[in-house]
């Protein structure tokens, strides 16, 4: 199978490959844009912005953004231009249109992924399709689904949940725990499970608009970052980001699910594609660490702040800033969007609240509810705001600012973050709490986010409510093999991309007439990744069917109660 695999590959590749020596700008390019653009488009007279005269500004684009979509010219502004007839937007602006074969040219270089020089390898990407088009409906309740009631990790001092989110429509909450995250019901506070983080500290949670989706952000201070996501009703693990070399403060998915925005300690503001983990955008825009970022849930804005008080509007289609804002004197702990998309409100350490206008970067509105540091600011749904600070106070407001709710931990731990969910306040502390309070009760409940074993929940709960123990070991183990399922596709995908570009320079030895030992390497080296690759899809396979035999044994348990030991 394989040597017949081989022969077609090769068959293919001479056929595909006789062409002419790969396409670059500085071999080929340069030279059409010197002679038909240079005049309006050189470092001394950039019209719209754009300079042609070197590879780098021309990969940078105009002003309106970039130019380019190596490997797509049909999708490419510049290609459009230099074959379109209409007198707006064709290029050159003036005479007869660009020679038929410079047109050929510029469109070769296009699909061989716009390369620099002859040593410049092609970019390639593998697409993830495990975010597929939403199939719920807005407002739909989304609740996670037979997720590992045991902990994944045991600590001694497990520390207080840093971050906190609620889902959009659905009674459900997360915090973020060293190393797992979890999950709450919001009206019942009943434990709904865990997911595991292995890869540190969570500095940020947040839900996809929708719902559907869960993103963790953390890492390893100062060593390595990661971005997980996971899928809520299943809670699989369905993508990551590794990012080096320090761990990420802040994250936060567009609400079409195509963009991960991150910020850390490196002052840079970095957005990534979904579809194939393409890093779209890295710009040190702010003077400090990023300590806050978040979407607008129309998808058009991402605002982000940082340590200094620096706020920055971003165009988020064109990726682009909008505007600087510095009205803040402290670090921007947090910040908000109103639903509507109008309105985002962020809060900080110079002890207040700021209400602007992302269109006009205007500043709406100026809060100061507390007595020192805000920690945390939310709208809800209903565009209602809930604040919190070190003063140990919780603050809702209505959407005319004026407020509706508070409440007074007094000597309780100072609280970390706060949200008003359901006509519930729901807040977490430095001792490791779950602050609810309702609307209508003048006093809340603490309780202890610290994981516990099955056998110690079962002793406060009534007969009828305890967990069957057995069956959470074998849905432990399920949720290991679905781990373990993830973990070999994402490498399936790495030797895919690997593939793609030993392919690519095949095709190129074959156009240069490389000698045989050369190609011969470069045939084995393709092997050896279809190989390794088939061997993981046969493990992925095997966790898969282990993952459905683990949950028709713990069908067999439904019904039963078992008093096992933990």
């Amino acid at each position: 199978m394989f040597a017949k695999f081989h022969s077609i590959l090769i068959t293919l590749l001479f056929c595909g490959s006789l062409q002419a020596q790969k396409v670059t700008y500085d071999d080929h390019v340069r030279q059409i844009f010197k002679a038909d653009c240079s005049e309006c488009h050189n470092a001394n007279k950039a019209k719209g912005g754009l300079d042609l005269t070197s590879y780098a500004q021309t990969m940078a684009g105009s002003s309106a953004g970039s130019i380019i979509e190596a490997g797509d010219p049909e999708s490419s502004v510049l290609f459009e231009c230099i074959t379109t007839n209409d007198s707006d937007i064709r290029m050159p602006p003036k005479g007869a249109h660009m020679n038929k074969n410079d047109v050929e040219m510029i469109k070769r270089w296009i699909l061989g992924g716009g390369l620099e020089n002859r040593s410049s390898k092609k970019k390639i990407f593998v697409k993830n399709d495990a975010f597929k088009a939403s199939e719920s409906k807005k407002g739909q309740v989304i609740m996670p689904q037979q997720l590992n009631l045991i902990p994944w990790h045991f600590h001694q001092h497990h520390g207080p949940a840093r971050s906190m989110a609620a889902s959009p429509f659905s009674p459900l909450i997360a915090f973020g725990l060293y190393k797992q995250v979890s999950l709450y019901h919001s009206d019942t506070q009943k434990l709904l499970g865990y997911l595991d983080f292995p890869e540190g500290n969570i500095n940020d949670l947040s839900f996809s608009a929708d719902g559907q989706y869960l993103l963790a952000a953390g890492g390893h201070i100062g060593n390595e970052g990661f971005c997980v996501i996971w899928h809520v009703n299943s809670g699989c693990r369905i993508f990551t980001l590794k990012h080096d070399p320090m761990d990420v403060h802040v994250a936060h998915i567009s609400p079409d699910m195509k963009l991960l925005a991150i910020g850390s300690n490196d002052k840079k503001i970095k957005i990534y594609s979904l579809e194939n983990k393409e890093l779209l955008i890295e710009e040190k825009a702010h003077s400090e660490w990023v300590s806050a970022l978040r979407f607008s849930p129309n998808g058009k804005y991402l605002a982000s702040g940082d340590r200094n008080g620096q706020i920055i509007i971003w165009d988020a289609q064109e990726l682009s800033k909008l505007h600087t804002l510095y009205k803040h004197k402290g670090r921007i702990s947090a910040i908000s969007w109103r639903p509507d998309s109008k309105v985002f409100a962020s809060s900080s350490e110079d002890s207040s609240i700021m209400f602007f206008d992302p269109q006009k970067a205007s500043s709406l509105k100026t809060l100061k509810p507390h007595k020192g540091y805000i920690n945390s600011v939310s709208f809800n749904q209903k565009g209602e705001i809930c604040s919190t600070g070190h003063d140990r106070f919780i603050r809702v407001h209505d959407a005319n600012y004026k407020q509706i709710a508070n409440y007074d931990c007094k000597q309780r731990a100072p609280l970390l973050t706060a949200l008003y969910h359901n006509d519930k306040i729901i807040a977490s502390n430095y001792s490791g709490r779950m602050l609810v309070k309702d609307k209508q009760s003048k006093e809340a409940q603490f309780i202890s986010l610290r994981p516990q074993n099955l056998v110690q929940v079962n002793s406060q709960l009534k007969q009828e409510e305890q967990v069957n123990i057995e069956k959470e070991r074998l849905n432990r183990q399920r949720h290991m093999e679905m781990y373990k399922e993830f973990n070999f596709k994402e490498q399936v995908q790495a030797l895919k991309l690997e593939q793609l570009y030993t392919i690519d320079e095949i095709k190129s030895a074959l156009a240069e007439k490389r000698d045989h030992i050369s190609l011969n390497r470069l045939y084995t080296q393709n092997a050896q990744h279809f190989h390794k690759a088939y061997r993981l899809k046969k493990l992925a396979h095997k966790s898969l069917t282990k993952q459905n035999q683990l949950s028709q044994r713990m069908s067999d348990y439904d019904g039963k109660t078992l008093n096992a030991s933990q």
